[in-house]
């Protein structure tokens, strides 16, 4: 009875799951043996052991749980232990958790989990607990009880060997050989650290392998504005079509010529950079022009979403402290309360010739204003700025092979990040530009007739579309699909083009990977970072992980946005400084809230949302 109690003051309830998530899955139960010495200076560690009071078997367990913990994104651990006795193992600790209480709670438990002796198959059936992952402490491998992970380390003399029995069917042979180094990472730093929190379990060959993934960057004029890049194109290729909306079509010449005019309106106007434009208008052609106008006179735009409710609507025109209002007359009835300033639609063609030289935008100038909602469920406007712009359009071109004979379409809604994209990279390479109308946005086989109809090669779509589309349509004319603003469901790709699943935060300019989807993926990854972006995986505490572990991901680079308008406690928190790179380019880092666990081949897989709180694929996370 006594035995019991004990077990249940532990064990009871617990949902931790601390295996290591699978590269793969599982199949014929295959197993491999993966070892090596340690680099571990004995006398070191048993200086540790009796400056706490504690025996080597604990150090080493308490080195299991804390690796085993950083990999499942948790600040607990829960394995089985094997020495004298097979035992569950549970650990738990915080930011104020000394290394010192650690290790003696961990002692403390472990001998009174022997002293209480209850069979394992007993505490197994009566808790939950599975012998899946396993360590064993100078205990050959072949003792140990069924597994799918097993780290075993052995004293050989005045040495360690450290082991691995694991399921070559679940993990590969890379993701174990970062596993043990992490251990052996962990062992040394325990050694010089006060706090729990502060035990890195990077080893120095890890993060140089992370600093190569990190090895991103690509020359390009980063000078050179959206406004600019247009200007450029529309005077080599004045006869292209720039932009088609059902029977409406604009040649590079005309758009040059409207926008050029719709830019001097604002100037003479005294409009300046940092000054907001608000938009509120249908799918039309105004989308492009309007937005193409806007850059050209250094100002800023802020899409606004006619769906959004009316308090929304206004919330973000006052907060945003818009300078003028561009809509339709239907339209203006939606925000009855706004007013200030406004131009109609279809004053627009009409305006007055405007010859003077307009304005250069500064990389640094305000671009965008797009308000997402958090978790209050307040909009927040999220500032991006023309150098942030500039240089997606710059690797858009670049991966996905965009040229001026290319012809694109604007699919996403206009409040939508995406909406950059799909306006911005075609209007600044020359290339045509087809507006969906909203009536075949959601008909698969009307969009794929448009599509192959007008020889679309570039379109981009949100999740659950792209994913039917490319499953249930055989289309002919596209060289390259992208989706993104969902977690895309396994599936096979399309056999005629290229499908890219793309991830990215507002925060971080509409995608910060994107990744080619070339067979089929228990879990497709978002990919590898875009030019000049750094990413960092890390823990709740802000140590880096290795490839393989569970962690924040955190973005660095010429994409991340200036921070929240009017925010600054919001900003504070999510934009913050790098402290794992010196370069200039990359002081401001942007933690995304997503976990996500880096890859062997240097992709990133996501796994799930920090706030969400819920199990993916048996993680906490």
């Amino acid at each position: 009875m006594r035995a019991l109690e004990y077990f249940d003051e532990i064990f009871s309830g617990l949902e931790t799951e601390s295996l290591p998530i699978p590269d793969k899955k599982s199949g014929n139960k295959s197993s491999s043996i993966y070892s090596y010495k340690l680099k571990a200076d004995k006398e070191k560690i048993l200086s540790v052991c009796e400056k706490y009071n504690v025996c080597e078997n604990t150090l080493f367990n308490a080195v299991f749980s804390i690796i085993t913990a950083r990999f499942s994104n948790a600040n607990d651990s829960l394995f089985v232990s094997v020495n004298e006795k097979t035992i569950p193992v549970y650990c738990k600790f915080n930011e104020n958790t000394s290394v010192e209480n650690y290790l003696i709670n961990l002692q403390n438990q472990i001998e009174n989990s022997v002293k209480n002796a209850l069979p394992f198959a007993e505490i197994s059936k009566k808790y939950g607990i599975n012998s899946d992952l396993v360590f064993a402490y100078n205990t050959d491998l072949n003792n140990l009880p069924e597994h799918k992970l097993a780290v075993s380390v052995i004293i050989e003399g005045k040495e360690y060997i450290i082991k691995a029995n694991y399921c070559s069917d679940m993990y590969e042979e890379a993701s174990i050989e970062n596993i043990l180094q992490s251990y052996e990472a962990a062992l040394n730093n325990i050694c010089s650290c006060q706090y729990v929190k502060d035990i890195s379990i990077l080893s120095k060959e890890q993060e140089a392998k992370l600093d190569e993934f990190n090895n991103t960057e690509v020359d390009y004029d980063a000078s050179e504005s959206v406004a600019d890049m247009f200007s450029d194109v529309a005077e080599r290729y004045p006869q292209n079509i720039a932009v088609v909306y059902q029977d409406k079509r604009f040649s590079y010449a005309e758009l040059n010529r409207i926008t050029a005019n719709l830019a001097g309106y604002f100037v003479n106007n005294g409009f300046k950079p940092e000054d907001v434009i608000a938009v509120l208008i249908p799918r039309c052609e105004y989308m492009a022009i309007v937005s193409v106008g806007v850059a050209r006179s250094g100002c800023a735009y802020q899409p606004l979403d006619p769906t959004y409710p009316q308090d929304r609507l206004h919330f973000m025109l006052k907060d945003s402290e818009a300078k003028i209002l561009i809509t339709t007359k239907e339209m203006r009835s939606l925000v009855p309360e706004y007013s200030g300033k406004i131009l109609y639609t279809d004053e627009i063609e009409n305006l007055p010739e405007y010859s003077a030289e307009l304005p250069k935008a500064n990389p640094k100038s305000l671009f965008i204003l797009l308000y997402t909602s958090g978790s209050t469920g307040i909009p927040k406007g999220c500032m991006l700025e023309y150098g942030n712009i500039s240089a997606f359009c710059n690797h858009y071109r670049l991966r996905f092979e965009l040229n001026s004979s290319s012809k694109t379409t604007a699919y996403a809604s206009y409040g939508f990040d995406a909406a950059m994209m799909d306006i911005f990279c075609p209007l600044t390479t020359g290339a045509e530009l087809h507006i969906i109308p909203e009536e075949i946005r959601l008909d698969l086989i009307a969009l794929n007739s448009y599509f192959e109809t007008n020889g679309i090669t570039h379109a981009f779509m949100t999740t659950q579309v792209a994913r039917q589309f490319a499953l249930g349509i055989k289309n002919k004319s596209l060289k390259y699909l992208l989706t993104g603003g969902e977690k895309l469901v396994p599936m096979n790709p399309p056999e005629n083009y290229k499908f890219v699943n793309g991830y990215g935060p507002t925060e971080v300019t509409v995608f910060t990977t994107t990744f080619v989807v070339d067979k089929y993926y228990e879990n497709i990854p978002i990919g590898k970072p875009l030019p000049n972006l750094k990413l960092y995986v890390v823990d709740n505490h802000g140590n880096r992980l290795p490839a393989g572990a569970c962690g924040e991901l955190l973005a660095s680079g010429v994409q991340v946005s200036r921070g929240y308008l009017k925010r600054p406690e919001k900003t504070k928190e999510v934009f913050v400084k790098n402290p794992f790179s010196k370069e200039k380019a990359y002081q401001k880092m942007y933690r995304t809230g997503d976990v996500v666990r880096l890859l062997n081949d240097g992709n990133v897989s996501f796994v799930g949302r920090r706030d969400a709180q819920v199990k993916i694929r048996g993680f906490r996370i």
